[in-house]
């Protein structure tokens, strides 16, 4: 996912539009539960690395896994819908 880019390369029109994306997946993902919100926000938003992410919601690693992958697989086709492939 990159919704942040090198600002100093985008024009005002790019900016909005990547600002709209943001609002965009930010609310598909405030639409999943918890469990999968969670680790897409410490993954994606927060840069955490899975390790990190398992420790901070005390779980196993491989619990991690599955739950980004699993955050991923309801995120993709609605991200996909919506007009584009934003997680990638």
């Amino acid at each position: 996912m990159n919704l942040w880019r090198n600002k100093d390369e985008e024009s005002p029109e790019k900016h909005s539009i990547q600002e709209e994306d943001s609002k965009e997946v930010l609310q598909t993902v405030n639409e999943l539960p918890l469990k999968y919100r969670e680790v897409i926000i410490l993954y994606y938003f927060e840069d955490l690395s899975l390790k990190e992410i398992a420790s901070a919601l005390s779980v196993k690693l491989n619990t991690a896994k599955a739950r980004l992958q699993r955050a991923r697989k309801k995120l993709k086709p609605k991200l996909e819908h919506d007009g584009g492939d934003q997680l990638g």
